[in-house]
């Protein structure tokens, strides 16, 4: 999946970097977000239920940033088949982060270009 770390890294590092990590600037944010990470976990799987979205019938905007992982953007354009009418989007020159770090204003510009 090239997604996470090193599987020869001792679990102590990895915990003392979470550590770390967590005591920054957007501690409180990650950690907010920490109930979120299973489910987005699963959808990045190949044997992902994608299906489960086959029945959404509402306008649908996905987006991805065109420097974010491969197994993400290969998601959402596997999505993006399974939802009727749905447009995914690559955002040039973005990653992952894009819409809270990096993108901030490129993402802004394209959720108000799409709701308007």
């Amino acid at each position: 999946m090239q997604f996470g770390p090193p599987r020869w890294l001792p679990v102590w590092a990895l915990t003392a970097g979470v550590r770390v990590l967590m005591r920054g600037l957007q501690g409180p944010e990650l950690a907010a977000l920490m109930h979120t990470v299973p489910a987005d976990l699963d959808l990045t799987r190949v044997e992902a239920p994608f299906e489960r979205y086959r029945d959404l019938r509402s306008p649908t905007l996905l987006l991805a940033g065109a420097k974010s992982p491969a197994f993400l953007r290969d998601a959402n354009a596997h999505l993006a088949k399974v939802i009727t009418g749905c447009r995914f989007e690559l955002l040039a020159g973005q990653g992952h982060n894009a819409p809270d770090l990096t993108g901030v204003a490129a993402v802004a510009r394209r959720l108000t270009e799409w709701f308007r």
